[in-house]
């Protein structure tokens, strides 16, 4: 009983796997035994060796009595006589004889049995063949067209009953009958005017070589509309070759799932001809398309022909198509991975990319069959951009010439391959078999049959011909005439099909066995396997609706031929109906149809479509010799079984793991099963590579091209042959061949039925160097032999030795190894992998229909793919999951930079763009600045002319003293006029901060001039010294770290100016001076300037003193008598603010009392060249490094508050030029000086329409807006802040500025320039004299805030084209700049879950600067007021130290280095920024997704795993990846030291551990690093209630 049930058991198994897999309960019997029977045949390893060779006679029949024994002899069980049965012919009676004798008759006629088959099976089974005798495709093709012409032969009356496109097929092949036979001259007239259409609709494209007089050039709508007229009246392709094919990446989009390909040159010659065999025939080339320019004279009849210019037109064509199909394309190989081929292009993405047509005339000229046009947006697959772009720069810089262009034109119009063949004119050559075919436009028509006139059989070769061009013409006309004539009952038709599908579905089956046992393919790829094994569609014998007269007339509608129409008439309206045919799909607006058949029923051969994973198999290959109902199984198993079995594994080949299971371009083999697959393929390409049937010196069979069919050819035998064993072990054996073929067992029938399909006469070498070249089928010969060899059945059954030619001792094992035991296996025996079982769609994955929103994704999807590192695990180390194998050479924000300064090169240099800039004062200046900031890079002029020997004798003049370190012997003596001229001059003339800072801030106390004693919004304000590094720099353990490097640079750079100043002499003691000015330095950073946590407390800071209340160490006056004229009228009767008037006033009392005036004045003097160290020329290597470095900085940092970094107008740098800048890439960037005519240049680059400029807008305040959201519910349900503090949080949140993307007055030319009025250029200029004017008219725009009567909230404070970011505490507002609305941080297009990831964290943590520790000393409106009352505070602090503490963990140096670890202090705002803002960004996120749903996910394998919420932590962290050159030791030890951020790998780390929503999303154990147990909740409740 329980082996019953066993057994049951095991059939509902195989029930449920067929109909997992769709195939019928007939094939059910077929698969039962299958598991059982096929294991054994998957071992890989060979067979025992036999040391005689094989006797084929004696291998099929049992064993025979031994003649030397006695057989009256006593019986001896040893010795007694073998009483198995003999095998036995089929008997001359059962029905299936005639089918056994035909197949052994057939095999009679091809074998050559003195052969060793293990030597040379094809000799073995093909060695007989006679020339001239059919190959078994060849007696297919006459089977059917014997067929066909019975039918077509019939008098057309008789035909009535058909539908008319029936009808027309009969009336064309008639006119064919007839018309074929009329005299050259009609043909050579219509030939004549097609040519005349063609030119008389082109009069701007010439043909110089038959009328000279035609020179000039097309211009690029001409040119666009001949090619598009060629393509669109003709089918011609030639500079750029259409083609209509499913939409690879959404072919199943309900709008339409086809796309048109714009592809690679069409050329005369086939590629490989040119890079394999051109050397040999380039002269025949030459003379092959001279014969044709005569020939088109004489067609034309053009007299007189200059046969020199002839000759030369020839050369130069000759050598046009050798450039375009090397040159202007990509190989064969390389295009076998079809993602590289997938590039959306609109119309007008193509014309900036590829401009040398006009691509919106050539899209309209293309579907004039279809009757439709395409504005800018319409979208293409340019399958090869790069080549175009360079055909098309070529050709615009005349490199290609127009003569030649013009010429190639209107020869291919006239070649045999476009238009019909004029024999007395035309001569075919030896180089004909290498012309390119002409390729159907509709790319899923996959195999179009041979029109080649045939004398066969019982037909003529006209009546071969005619028939052959009613199967290419009307296609579905003729498949029903086919169906009709060999399938004439339903029973009939329903036979071919259960037989077709009763031996297919063994295939597949087996072929899925042999998945199931690989030991290379992972659990997850084989359930991708699986998957598409599942989803092939079947299609057998013809296509159902043919059969239906109303569907089959709808498909020929526009079809309007009559019987009376003469046959070339009915060439043309046929080949009009072939194009209307072509491009209909682009516009029937329907998705793809998998059941299509793309090909005849009456054609020999059967094919496998990846882009819809379906298999084909046309009735006109069901039939002998390929496959008989009545046929042994193996014969029928090694014909049509190996066929199946090859088209199905094209679904596997190197090409079909490209595309998934329902022809969606997207492989699903995973990383390591990818690389044995490919480790796989190259083993068939190594060994077919081998084959080389024309000797040395000739081209062998190409592995590369081949690879895909012999791929296929293995697998397909190793899968036919596992189904035919499968199959005998259920049905038992079946009877022998009779007669001829009585000798051979079914194992070694398979193989010779296997072989003797490819048998024929041996080839010419002619023949054979074609097929290499063009065929991507390795010749017959090689077929068996690279197949066989590698299938060790093949051994067993012919008894062959190891190492005999059929079965060498190595071979390739394809699709098949040792069976697998390390996957764990579900009762079916399948790979248990996770899959959907719970019937919930899967999320929706990114169509390219929506090109734009597509190329996006596949933009960000590539940044992804090379940054992360997938084997990290992410719970242990986020960033390197995300960043570990980031390529760029620095960080992101670099990247992004670059790509900034891109867009503002490309704008400035646009052509298009010079009429802009020329009506634009600002834009002109701009640019002249531009010009001379490449020029000094290109050619220095610092050697020749000494721009700082100026300044350093102002400087002198101005301090009244001589300066010790540049050779000043004088006595010094500094007085307080001497240090208001001197520090005056610094700063308002040079742009140097030193011992004060002066600057403009808001009016803290009442910004918004509320009060009415308020007279002014901002206020000037005296900040202490800025020292030239910030204060941790100088601090105890990191100045003994520094101070060596730091001398040495001042030294380098005093040196160097001291070379260039004929009046400097350098003191034999000055590097004690440097010594000397730089501790200075320090005790004023250290002893005389406020700590970091002094500098977070405004409201001490807040000392409004009267000009005369100054530290009298100073002549103020004298100081601002050199500031802006808007200072000098403010401290008339204006307080002034000194920041830190205790520190500055002890400051000066030191330097007093020190009474070390020449280190004073050696330190300012200091300041002046490291600030303008650009304009040193350097004798040596120390100094141009010294340089280099100093460069990196560009603007020094200061300890002062300047106004908030971001707030202050950038100055210039004159810091050194370097390659960058030469190029025109770094001067984009230096020349943002002019910081508002530079925003103007990039916004019309970025946003060059108001479209795009509100779009980007409008998206950016809905993310903040959110955020803002999201932060006032976050301060509501804190546990820690009081009712009343919450109020006051949330009126400051509520009334935040956003200040998004660009400041308005930039797009107003008027506006911008009337900004730049007092700012002007001279000729004669030097570069960095324009930089001196910049920095005084910078400096004057600062001071003129001083007259605003209100602070202005709506203060970019900073650059638009710069990646950052910041918030204002003084105005209470955040700004976007539009450089960081990029890539990865912001895109339109984006997945919400990325742009909340990436500038949503950004918005968030600018905000929660409003509540940071120094956040909450500012109120709603920008006034000094802190609104968190003590016991909120108090919470604040907790939730603060907290952080501080968490931060301080951070040890990324080891120890003995100081600083070692991160600064939690210093980091603490950054930090706690950090948390706020990803808290508050999620929130923000998940409240977008309840309102608006999900948008798609990626469109790949890998990352479309990924969820909506995944990608917000992947996005986020990528902002912060840097390369791992990036983190030396110094590196790392300048950053603890001296910044305010964490370093990216803790920004991501600290952040993320604080979210539990990361530990959800990534199914993080709690206690693994970015999980942990405990963790800060930071700007969150520590509780929920």
């Amino acid at each position: 009983m329980l082996k019953i049930l066993k057994y049951l058991f095991g059939i509902a198994l195989i029930l449920a796997v067929l109909g997992t897999l769709g195939l019928s309960i007939a094939s059910l019997i077929t698969v039962l035994n299958i598991q059982d029977t096929i294991n054994s045949q998957f071992s890989t390893a060979p067979t025992a060796p036999t040391s005689a060779k094989p006797d084929i006679s004696t291998v099929s029949t049992p064993a025979a009595i031994n003649p030397s024994e006695d057989p009256t002899d006593a019986p001896n069980p040893s010795t007694a006589v073998n009483t198995i049965p003999v095998a036995k012919p089929i008997s001359d009676n059962d029905p299936r004889y005639p089918a056994y004798q035909g197949m052994s008759e057939l095999l009679s006629t091809w074998m050559n049995r003195s052969i060793n088959p293990c030597d040379d099976f094809y000799e073995f089974t093909c060695g007989a063949g006679k020339e001239g005798q059919e190959m078994s495709f060849d007696l297919s093709d006459d089977s059917i067209t014997e067929s066909m012409l019975e039918q077509l032969r019939k008098p057309s009356a008789s035909f009535n009953s058909y539908p008319l496109p029936v009808r027309q097929m009969k009336w064309f092949y008639d006119s064919c009958m007839t018309g074929a036979t009329e005299v050259c001259a009609e043909f050579a007239a219509r030939s004549v005017r097609i040519f005349n259409d063609l030119r008389n609709s082109n009069p701007g494209v010439g043909f110089p070589a038959l009328y000279p007089k035609e020179t000039t050039a097309a211009t690029p709508e001409q040119l666009a509309a001949f090619l598009g007229y060629s393509v669109g009246t003709n089918g011609l392709t030639t500079l750029v070759d259409v083609g209509v094919d499913t939409d690879w990446k959404d072919p199943h989009n309900s709008k339409g799932g086809y796309a048109l390909l714009v592809d690679q040159p069409a050329t005369l010659f086939i590629s490989t001809f040119y890079t394999k065999m051109y050397n040999d025939y380039a002269d025949l080339v030459v003379d092959e398309i001279f014969n044709e320019i005569n020939a088109a004279a004489q067609l034309l009849n053009i007299k007189n022909v200059d046969q020199k210019q002839v000759k030369k037109d020839a050369e130069e064509v000759a050598q046009l198509d050798f450039d375009l199909a090397t040159k202007y394309s990509t190989d064969d190989s390389t295009r076998r991975q079809y993602a590289r081929s997938y590039n959306p292009y609109s119309v007008e993405g193509l014309q900036k990319m590829a401009p040398f047509i006009d691509w919106k005339t050539f899209f309209d000229k293309v579907f004039v069959p279809v009757g439709t046009s395409v504005d800018g947006s319409f979208r293409s697959i340019a399958m090869e951009p790069e080549k175009l772009a360079l055909l098309s720069a070529d050709i615009a810089s005349g490199a290609i010439s127009s003569r030649a262009i013009n010429n190639y034109l209107y020869l291919r119009a006239l070649n045999q391959n476009y238009l019909p063949k004029v024999k007395a004119i035309h001569k075919n050559s030896v180089i004909d078999g290498f012309r390119r075919e002409k390729r159907p436009i509709n790319r899923k028509v996959r195999r179009v049959p041979k029109t080649e006139p045939q004398e066969m059989g019982e037909y003529t070769p006209k009546e071969s011909n005619c028939q052959g061009l009613t199967t290419q013409f009307l296609t579905w006309a003729n498949t029903r005439l086919f169906v009709d004539a060999n399938y004439p009952t339903a029973k009939d038709k329903q036979n071919v099909r259960e037989q077709t599908t009763s031996i297919v579905s063994s295939i597949l089956v087996a072929f899925r066995a042999q998945i199931d046992l690989l030991d290379w393919m992972t659990p997850a790829s084989k359930k991708g396997a699986y998957q598409k094994i599942d989803n092939l569609v079947v299609n057998i014998a013809f296509p159902d609706w043919v059969l239906d007269d109303a569907k089959l007339t709808d498909y020929y509608k526009k079809l309007t031929t009559k019987q009376a129409d003469a046959y070339l008439n009915q060439i043309d309206q046929l080949n009009a109906f072939g194009l209307y045919e072509a491009f209909s799909p682009l516009v029937n607006g329907a998705p793809t149809d998998r059941t299509d058949f793309s090909g005849p029923a009456a054609i020999t051969n059967a094919w496998y479509q990846p882009e819809v994973n379906s298999i084909t198999f046309p009735g006109g290959i069901l039939h002998a010799p390929f496959y008989d109902f009545n046929y042994p199984a193996a014969i029928n198993y090694g014909g049509l079984g190996v066929i199946a079995g090859h088209e199905l594994t094209h679904g596997f080949d190197d090409q079909g793991v490209q595309w998934e299971g329902t022809g969606i371009l997207n492989s699903w083999m995973d990383d390591n099963s990818t690389k044995s697959f490919t480790d796989m393929a190259q083993c068939v390409v190594n060994e077919y590579s081998r084959f080389c049937p024309l000797g040395k010196g000739q081209p062998c069979v190409d592995g590369d091209q081949t690879q895909g069919e012999n791929i296929a050819d293995n697998g397909g035998i190793q899968a036919a042959y596992k189904a035919f064993k499968a199959y005998e072990a259920l049905h038992g054996p079946d009877p022998l061949l009779p007669g001829f073929g009585s000798d051979f067992t079914a194992d070694q029938l398979f193989f010779l039925g296997f072989a003797q399909v490819w048998c024929q006469y041996p080839p010419s070498d002619y023949s054979l160097l074609t097929q290499i070249l063009v065929d991507p089928h390795s010749p017959s010969l090689y077929r068996v032999l690279g197949t066989v060899q590698n299938i060790p059945a093949f051994q067993k059954a012919f008894n062959c030795p190891i190492g005999s030619t059929y079965t060498p001792v190595k071979h390739c094992n394809v699709w098949t190894s040792e069976p697998t035991t390390g996957a764990p296996v579900n009762v079916k025996g399948e790979p248990i992998v996770p899959e959907n079982d719970v019937n919930v769609a899967p999320a929706e994955r990114i169509s390219p229909q929506d090109m734009e929103k597509y190329s996006v994704y596949q933009n960000t999807l590539a940044i992804y793919k090379a940054s992360a590192n997938l084997t990290v695990d992410p719970c242990d180390d986020f960033y390197q999951y995300s960043c570990g194998a980031y390529p760029g050479p620095k960080n992101t924000f670099y990247d992004l930079e670059q790509a900034n300064n891109k867009v503002i090169y490309d704008k400035l240099n646009d052509p298009d763009y010079q009429e802009t800039i020329a009506n634009s004062s600002a834009l002109t200046m701009l640019q002249t600045l531009y010009t001379s900031c490449v020029a000094e890079a290109q050619q220095p002029s610092i050697a020749t002319t000494n721009y700082l020997q100026p300044k350093v004798l102002k400087f002198r003049n101005m301090i009244n003293q001589d300066i010790p370190l540049i050779g000043g012997t004088g006595a010094v003596h500094v007085t307080p006029e001497d240090y208001g001229n001197a520090l005056g001059y610094l700063s308002f003339q040079l742009g140097i901060d030193t011992l004060v800072t002066p600057m403009v801030d808001t009016n803290w106390d009442d910004p918004q001039a509320a009060k009415p004693e308020t007279t002014n919004g901002y206020q000037l304000f005296l900040d202490q010294a800025s020292t030239y590094h910030v204060r941790a720099f100088y601090e105890d353990g990191n100045w003994e770290q520094k101070r060596d490097g730091y001398k040495a640079q001042v030294k380098s750079l005093v040196q160097a100016y001291a070379m260039q100043d004929e009046t400097a002499q350098l003191p034999a003691d000055y590097v004690d001076m440097i010594d000397k000015a730089l501790e200075m330095e320090r005790d004023i950073a250290i002893t005389y300037s406020r700590t970091d946590e002094e500098g977070r407390n405004y409201a001490r800071q807040w000392k409004p003193k009267m000009l005369n209340a100054l530290p009298p160490d100073v002549d103020w006056d004298k100081f601002f008598s050199l500031a802006p004229k808007d200072a000098q009228v403010w401290i008339q009767t204006k307080n002034i603010v000194m920041n830190e008037f205790d520190y500055t006033s002890n400051m000066f009392t030191y330097l007093g009392n020190k009474g070390d005036d020449r280190a004073l004045v050696n330190y300012l003097f200091i300041r002046l060249i490291l600030d303008n160290s650009g304009l040193i020329p350097c004798a040596n290597g120390m100094c141009v490094s010294v340089k280099r470095e100093l460069a990196k900085k560009k603007v020094p940092e200061h300890t002062g508050k300047s106004r908030i970094s971001h707030r202050r107008l950038p100055l210039p740098s004159r810091a050194a030029l370097n390659d960058d800048d030469a190029d025109g890439m770094g001067c984009a960037e230096e020349i943002g000086a002019m910081a508002d005519a530079q925003a103007r240049v990039y916004i019309d680059g970025r946003f060059p329409t108001e479209a795009d400029r509100t779009r980007i807008r409008s998206s950016i305040l809905g993310v903040m807006n959110n955020i803002v959201d999201s932060m006032k519910a976050m301060i509501d349900q804190l546990d820690w802040m009081t009712e009343d503090s919450k109020k006051k949080a949330a009126n400051k949140a509520s009334n935040i500025q956003v200040n998004p993307a660009f400041p308005d007055f930039i797009l107003d030319r008027d506006q911008l320039d009337a900004k730049y009025t007092d700012l002007t250029f001279e000729d004669g200029d030097s570069y960095y004299d324009m930089l001196d004017k910049i920095t005084i008219y910078t400096i004057n725009q600062q001071f003129a805030y001083l007259t605003y009567p209100k602070a202005d909230r709506t203060d970019f404070l900073g650059q638009t084209a710069v990646v950052n970011a910041w918030y204002d505490p003084e105005l209470n507002s955040i700004t976007f700049p539009a450089g960081i609305l990029v890539q990865p941080y912001f895109d339109v297009n984006y997945p919400a879950g990325m742009n909340y990831g990436g500038v949503g964290i950004v918005a968030g943590h600018e905000l929660t600067h409003g509540f940071d520790d120094e956040g909450v000393q500012w109120d709603f409106d920008g006034r000094l007021n802190s609104w968190m009352d003590a016991d909120s505070q108090a919470g604040f602090n907790s939730m603060a130290q907290c952080v501080i503490d968490e931060y301080s963990q951070f040890c990324p140096l080891p120890e003995g280095f100081s600083p070692r670890c991160t600064d939690g202090v210093r980091t603490q705002g950054e930090n706690i920024a950090d948390n706020g803002g990803i808290h508050s960004s999620w929130r923000a996120y998940q409240a977008h997704l309840e309102l608006d749903g999900p948008d798609p996910l990626f469109m790949d394998r890998v990352f479309s795993q990924y969820s909506e919420n995944q990608l917000f932590f992947l996005n986020f962290a990528q902002l912060w990846c840097q390369s791992k050159s990036m983190m030396t030791e110094s590196y790392i030890s300048n950053q603890l030291m001296t910044n305010v951020h964490s370093m990216g790998p803790y920004r991501t780390l600290g952040t993320l551990q604080n979210i539990p929503a990361f530990q959800t999303n990534y199914n993080c154990q709690r206690g693994s690093t970015y999980a942990p147990v405990n963790h800060c909740s930071v700007w969150v409740p520590t509780k929920m209630a």
